[in-house]
């Protein structure tokens, strides 16, 4: 992973850590027949969360296509370029 990646993903572990946080105290709350405080942490707090959660991974993702593409085309530019071609072919021991 590349450390662009790498940075992108750094906070995911404590916001992740934070959404399971926030459910476990979502099924508390459902287990005591507190109904109205479960909607509305999960419809506040847990979709705030989950948003930035949801956000975080849609930019790890674009960023990996985004290097994928230039890796694609990086390879591709040096496929055809013909002095790097008869390079590599003539640099195999056989």
């Amino acid at each position: 992973m590349s450390a662009e990646s790498l940075k992108i993903l750094e906070p995911f572990d404590a916001k992740w850590a934070e959404v399971i946080r926030l459910y476990d105290q979502a099924m508390k709350l459902s287990q005591d027949g507190r109904n109205a405080e479960m909607k509305s942490l999960m419809d506040n707090e847990v979709s705030t969360v989950g948003d930035e959660v949801r956000l975080l991974l849609n930019e790890l993702i674009d960023n990996s296509i985004t290097e994928s593409d230039h890796t694609k085309q990086a390879a591709m530019t040096c496929l055809f370029r013909p002095e790097i071609l008869r390079s590599s072919l003539l640099s195999r021991p056989y």
